[in-house]
C-alpha cells in the first residue's frame, strides 16, 4: 500500500531496497508519524522508527528470524492508537460545519469518544497483524523498550479453502474487532480483548504503572459469521467477474450527528470489475455492507431449561448475542480503488480508477458535498476546490489532511495531485491578510488563551501547545526564502518561537537528572545564553532607533496613531509589538529569569572554586571543564551591554502600565455604549474585549488607541532612562549574526557572502564545508548539526529536542548539500 506524508522528503530508493529487499506492504502509525511497519510476501515484519529525521530510518525490529512461509503473509495490519493523555475525559472535540452568520462563521462543536484499546504506557503503540493462516500477531514494546511478540490462532486452517484472503481490524470501545474473509467465501467477525497485565487480569490499563512489566494475553471471541457472496436472483453479484473481493473494511461505531445515539460497527466489502477493450461489460463496483448488531438473547422454552438442568448445567445466562444484518448494496459504475474514513469515521472517501473522488456519509452511504455554497461548509469541495483530472490510475494514497494524493498511473509513474481552485485566482497564502485571518479563526474556534497580561508565572504559557501551533503557522507563512526578508508577522512569530525554545532548553538543562551531572554540567554549551542576551541587545537597539526616528515619534499623537503600525511594517521593525503583546512580553520575561538564574548560578560556582583554590582544601581534583563552563556563562552575562535584571524591570514596569490601562479604559468604553452590562456580565464583556486586543497584537495588528499614553511613557520615560545606563554605540555596532533576524539589504548580502547558517540547537554559527551532516526543518527551513550526545547532560537536553522550535520534523541533508 502506498503512503503519503504531509511533510514529504526525498528518500534514496536504493537505500530502501538494501534495507528491506522485496517489501510489499507498509503500515504507518497515524498519530506521530514516527513508526513504520514493512511486510514482505512471506509475512516477515520489520519495524522502523524515525526518532529524529523523517528520511533517516532506524530499524527497531529485523525480520531475519521470521519464518519463511507463504501462509504467514499479512492480510491486514493495524496500529493501536496512542493512549489518551486524560483517561478521565477521553474525548476529542471537533468543529464543523461552519455556518455563515453575516461576515463571520459559527463552528458547530461536537465531541468524539476516544475510547479504544491502546498500549498502557503513554506515547507507545503496538502493531496488530492478521495472517493468511488465521493467526493474529501483536508486536508490542516492553517497559525496557524491548520489542516482543504475542501470537494466537483465530482460525484453524486445515485446507486451502480455509485460508484468510482478506482481513480488516478496527477498535470498538475497549476491544478490537477483526473481520476475516476466507477462500470459501465465509465472512467472520471476531472480538479480541487484550489483557496487558496477563491472563485473567481485570486491571484497567489506566491503573497500570508506567514502569509496569507487561505480559499481554489475547482473548478471542467469535461473534458472527455469514457469506460475503450471497446470491440473489437478478443481482449483479451473480456475475463471475464480480465473485472476488477487492478489499475488506471494518468501520467502527460512531456517534451520530445528533449526538443522541451511536451507529453500530459495519463490515464493508468491495467487489470491482474493470472494463476491458472489446468487452461489452462496463466497469462496476458493488459495495456490500453488514451492520454489527448486538441483540438480547431470546429466552428458551422451559422444557429446554429442564433438559439443561438434568446435565447439571446452570440456567443459561441471559445476555447479548451478535448478528450481522445485511444492508442494501451500493452499486457504482466505476472501479473503486480506495475507501478511507475521515472526520473521525463520519465520512467516507472513495477514489475511483479514473481519478475522481467522492465523499459519502458513513451512515447512509449517500454522496455528500456535491453542492457548492458558502452558507454551510464542511469540506473544501463545497467552496470550489477540486482535484485536477490526471487520467486513469492503478493505486492511490491520500495525505493525512486529504488536500493532496499520490497516484500510480497506467504508465507506472507516480503523480502528485493537489487541490486547486479552478474558479479563479484567490491570491496566495503568503499574503499577510490571509495569515492573520487564518490565525484569528483558529484562536476563536479553539478558544486559545492569548492574554497573559495578568499572568505572573509562565508555566501555562510554555505548555500552551495550541498557541505554539498558531505561532508556527505565522512563522511558516512569513518565510519567503533564506535571503529574503520575512513578513512583519512572520518575523514576530519567529522571535517568539525561538525565545520559547531557548527557555525550554535552559529549563531542561537546569533540571537534568542527577545521573547526567556526574561528569559534566549540561550548561557547558553557552549558545542559548549568548542568543538570549543578544536578542535583548538587538531589541533595545531597535527601540532606541525608533526613539530617535522623527518620522516615528511624529506619529505618537492621537491624530496619526493609525499610521504607527503601517510605518513599522514598512520598516519591518517588530520591537514595539514584542513589548506590547502580553504573549511575547511573557516569553521575554521568562527568558530574562532563566538567564538571571544562570548568571547567579555561575557566580556562586566561580566563587566556590575560588574559595577552594585559596584555602587549598580540595578533596578531589577540580573539574576544569566544569569551571570553564561556568566561566563562559558568566563572561556572556557580564560582558553584555544590557543587564538582564534591568531589562526585566523594564518589562515589569511596562506590563504594570498596560494592566492599569486595561482596567481604566475598558470598563469606561463598555459603559459608554447603550445597554451597558451590569455586575459580573460587565467583567465578562471587559475580559472579552481585552482578549480581542491581545489577539490583534499577537497577530501583528495595530494596538488599541488607548495604548498611546503607554507608548509615550515607554519612549519618553523608560527608554531614555535605560539609555543612560548603557552604551548605545556598543548596541549599534554589536554583531547579531546568531539571531538571524536582521533582514535589511546589507545584512542579507553579508549573510549570503559569508555562507553562514545558525545552529538552532547550539545557537552557534555554522559554515559550509564541515564534516558533520546537517538537519533541516521541513516546515520553517531552520538548520542544525546532526549531532549525537557524548556528554551526559548534553545528551539529556538533546534527547528532548526531537523537533524544530516551530514544531516541524527534521530531515537529514546529504553531505555537502543544503537543500532537500
Amino acid at each position: 500500500m502506498p503512503l503519503i506524508l504531509d511533510n514529504a522528503v526525498p528518500v534514496d530508493l536504493n537505500d530502501v531496497d538494501d534495507l528491506f529487499g522485496d517489501a510489499v506492504g507498509l503500515s504507518l502509525q497515524e498519530r506521530s508519524q514516527s513508526k513504520l511497519a514493512v511486510f514482505d510476501a512471506l509475512g516477515r515484519v520489520a519495524l522502523v522508527s524515525f526518532p529524529i529525521s523523517l528520511n533517516s530510518p532506524y530499524l527497531t525490529r529485523k525480520w531475519d528470524a521470521d519464518a519463511l512461509d507463504d501462509v504467514n503473509a499479512v492480510a491486514a495490519s493495524y496500529w493501536l492508537p496512542l493512549a489518551h493523555p486524560n483517561p478521565q475525559k477521553p474525548f476529542v472535540a471537533t468543529y464543523g460545519p461552519a455556518t455563515r452568520n453575516g461576515y463571520q462563521y459559527h463552528y458547530e462543536k461536537s465531541v468524539v469518544h476516544a475510547v479504544a484499546p491502546s498500549h498502557p504506557h503513554l506515547a507507545k503503540s503496538a502493531l496488530v497483524c492478521v495472517t493468511l493462516n488465521g493467526s493474529l500477531k501483536l508486536f508490542w514494546s516492553q517497559n525496557n523498550n524491548k520489542l516482543e511478540e504475542t501470537v494466537i490462532e483465530l482460525e484453524s486452517v486445515l485446507s486451502a479453502d480455509e485460508l484468510v484472503t482478506h482481513a480488516a481490524i478496527g477498535s470498538d470501545k475497549k476491544n478490537l474487532l477483526v473481520a476475516v474473509a476466507t477462500s470459501s467465501r465465509q465472512l467472520r467477525l471476531i472480538k479480541i480483548e487484550i489483557e496487558w497485565a496477563g491472563p485473567g487480569s481485570q486491571t484497567d490499563k489506566t491503573s497500570l504503572p508506567q514502569n509496569a512489566r507487561l505480559s499481554p494475553s489475547l482473548i478471542e471471541t467469535h461473534l458472527a459469521a455469514t457469506s460475503w457472496l450471497q446470491a440473489v436472483p437478478g443481482d449483479a453479484g451473480n456475475d463471475a467477474s464480480l465473485a472476488e473481493l477487492s478489499s475488506l473494511h471494518l468501520l467502527p461505531s460512531v456517534l451520530e450527528s445528533t449526538g443522541k445515539s451511536t451507529a453500530a460497527p459495519m463490515i464493508v466489502t468491495v467487489r470491482s470489475r474493470a472494463h476491458h477493450a472489446g468487452s461489452y461489460q462496463m466497469a462496476q463496483t458493488i459495495i456490500d455492507r453488514w451492520e454489527v448488531l448486538g441483540e438480547q438473547q431470546r429466552n428458551l422454552h422451559p422444557a429446554f431449561e429442564q433438559l439443561g438442568s438434568r446435565r447439571n448445567d446452570g440456567p443459561e445466562e441471559q445476555g447479548l448475542y451478535t448478528r450481522l444484518r445485511k444492508l442494501e448494496p451500493v452499486i457504482l459504475n466505476r472501479v473503486v480503488l480506495l475507501l478511507q474514513v475521515t472526520q473521525h469515521g463520519r465520512v467516507l472517501v472513495l477514489v475511483m480508477s479514473d481519478g475522481t473522488v467522492e465523499y459519502r456519509d458513513r451512515l447512509s452511504f449517500e454522496e455528500i458535498y456535491q453542492n457548492e455554497g458558502t452558507d454551510r461548509i464542511m469540506n473544501l469541495r463545497q467552496v470550489g476546490w477540486a482535484f485536477s483530472d490526471e487520467g486513469l490510475c492503478q493505486q492511490v494514497a491520500f495525505s493525512p489532511t486529504q488536500c493532496s494524493m499520490i497516484q500510480l498511473g497506467e504508465d507506472g509513474k507516480f503523480r502528485w495531485i493537489k487541490l486547486h481552485f479552478p474558479l479563479g485566482d484567490i491570491g496566495n497564502s503568503h499574503q499577510d491578510g490571509f495569515a492573520q485571518d487564518w490565525v484569528n479563526e483558529i484562536i476563536r474556534i479553539l478558544k486559545i488563551q492569548v492574554d497573559y497580561s495578568e499572568e505572573l508565572h509562565h508555566e501555562s504559557l510554555m505548555r500552551n501547545t495550541p498557541l505554539h501551533s498558531c505561532l508556527s503557522i505565522m512563522n511558516s507563512l512569513g518565510f519567503r526564502g533564506e535571503l529574503q526578508p520575512r513578513s512583519f508577522q512572520g518575523k514576530l512569530a519567529m522571535i517568539e518561537v525561538n525565545a520559547r525554545n531557548v527557555v525550554i532548553l535552559i529549563t531542561l538543562a537546569s533540571n537534568t537528572p542527577s545521573t547526567g551531572r556526574e561528569n559534566l554540567s549540561p550548561l557547558d554549551d553557552h549558545g542559548c545564553g549568548k542568543w538570549s542576551v543578544d536578542l535583548l541587545s538587538w531589541l533595545l537597539d531597535s527601540l532606541f532607533g525608533l526613539m530617535s526616528d522623527d518620522e516615528f515619534t511624529a506619529r505618537l499623537v492621537s491624530a496619526r496613531f493609525g499610521e504607527i503600525t503601517p510605518y513599522l511594517q514598512e520598516q519591518n521593525n517588530v520591537a514595539l509589538h514584542l513589548l506590547l503583546s502580553s504573549c511575547s512580553r511573557s516569553f521575554l520575561l521568562a527568558m530574562c529569569r532563566r538567564i538571571s538564574h544562570l548568571e547567579a548560578l555561575s557566580t556562586r560556582a566561580i566563587e566556590f572554586y575560588q574559595r577552594q583554590s585559596a584555602s587549598g582544601n580540595q578533596p578531589r581534583a577540580p573539574n576544569s571543564q566544569l569551571q570553564q563552563a561556568y566561566q563562559r556563562m558568566q563572561a556572556i552575562t557580564t560582558s553584555s551591554p544590557v543587564k538582564v535584571h534591568e531589562f526585566e524591570k523594564l518589562l515589569n514596569a511596562l506590563g504594570s502600565d498596560i494592566r492599569a490601562t486595561y482596567s481604566q479604559c475598558l470598563p469606561a468604553m463598555t459603559k459608554s455604549g447603550g445597554n451597558a452590562p451590569q455586575g459580573k456580565q460587565m467583567d465578562v464583556v471587559v475580559k472579552g474585549r481585552q482578549i480581542q486586543y491581545e489577539m490583534a497584537m499577537l497577530n501583528a495588528a495595530s494596538p488599541p488607541n488607548f495604548f498611546l499614553p503607554v507608548m509615550k511613557k515607554l519612549f519618553g520615560t523608560y527608554l531614555p532612562a535605560f539609555r543612560n545606563s548603557v552604551d548605545p554605540t556598543s548596541l549599534f555596532f554589536a554583531d547579531y549574526e546568531i539571531l538571524g533576524i536582521q533582514d535589511d539589504r546589507t545584512s542579507l548580502a553579508a549573510r549570503e557572502a559569508k555562507g553562514v547558517y545558525v545552529d538552532l540547537f547550539r545557537r552557534a554559527v555554522l559554515k559550509k564545508g564541515g564534516q558533520q551532516q546537517w538537519r533541516r526543518c521541513t516546515r520553517c527551513a531552520s538548520v542544525m548539526e546532526d549531532v549525537s550526545g557524548t556528554r551526559p547532560g548534553f545528551t539529556f537536553v538533546l534527547s528532548q529536542q526531537r523537533k524544530c522550535s516551530c514544531g516541524g520534523f527534521w530531515a537529514l541533508l546529504p553531505k555537502e548539500k543544503f537543500v532537500l
